[in-house]
């Protein structure tokens, strides 16, 4: 009888403040960093927008459990050590009796609606920096995906083939374009060309839009 494996296809990671260190420094109010708060802990804050850190460690615990409120207060110390160690992440998956993981990001996943290339390119090269050498620990059991930026198409094919020859099992972009540039336009041929030539997959994760809260024109098909 041939072994099943037990695959996850929408695992998270939560990335480390090293992944958003100095870019405040260097582009000012909108990129994207770890502030503290006395009450709530570790917070993303990207411009007036802020997401709780520890929101995103809570998985097996209950919302309505007043503990739960508690462990996501500690911001990253609440967090279980297979979010920094992924010889820790490994323990984790045998507990959940889980065999691969392709991962995305989760905090990164607000930096796709900044309206600034620059600080959406210098976001990502660090994350994918970092989340290369995590992944590479074990890539027989973790799948990483390169996040791109595809403001600049030149860019992010170099992005992609760059995260190809990385290990990178596939790459994630915005789920919505922008409104003066679908899909649908050619401009992003030689990306799409580039994706089918070095077999990466291309996905794209809800909350991921590049306009804040995925906004659509309503005469957009939503494939678009």
């Amino acid at each position: 009888m041939t072994e099943r494996k037990c695959i996850s296809g929408d695992s998270h990671i939560v990335e480390p403040p090293e992944v958003f260190e100095g870019l405040y420094e260097k582009f000012g109010e909108k990129a994207p960093r770890i502030v503290e708060d006395p009450e709530r802990g570790h917070l993303l804050q990207v411009g007036a927008r802020t997401s709780l850190v520890g929101r995103f460690g809570i998985a097996g615990n209950r919302l309505d459990d007043p503990k739960t409120q508690e462990l996501m207060n500690q911001g990253y110390a609440g967090l279980r050590k297979g979010v920094f160690d992924p010889a820790e992440r490994l323990k984790d998956q045998d507990i959940d009796g889980v065999d691969y993981e392709v991962v995305y990001p989760s905090m990164c996943m607000a930096v796709f609606g900044i309206d600034d290339p620059r600080i959406v390119s210098a976001a990502f090269s660090r994350y994918n920096g970092w989340l290369s050498e995590y992944c590479g620990h074990a890539p027989k059991r973790l799948g990483g995906l390169a996040c791109i930026n595809l403001h600049d198409i030149k860019e992010a094919v170099q992005e992609l083939e760059r995260a190809a020859k990385q290990g990178f099992v596939g790459v994630s972009a915005a789920c919505t374009a922008p409104r003066d540039r679908p899909y649908s336009d050619t401009a992003y041929d030689p990306f799409w060309r580039a994706a089918e030539e070095t077999g990466m997959p291309v996905t794209m994760h809800i909350f991921t839009g590049t306009i804040p809260g995925m906004d659509l024109p309503e005469s957009w098909d939503p494939i678009q």
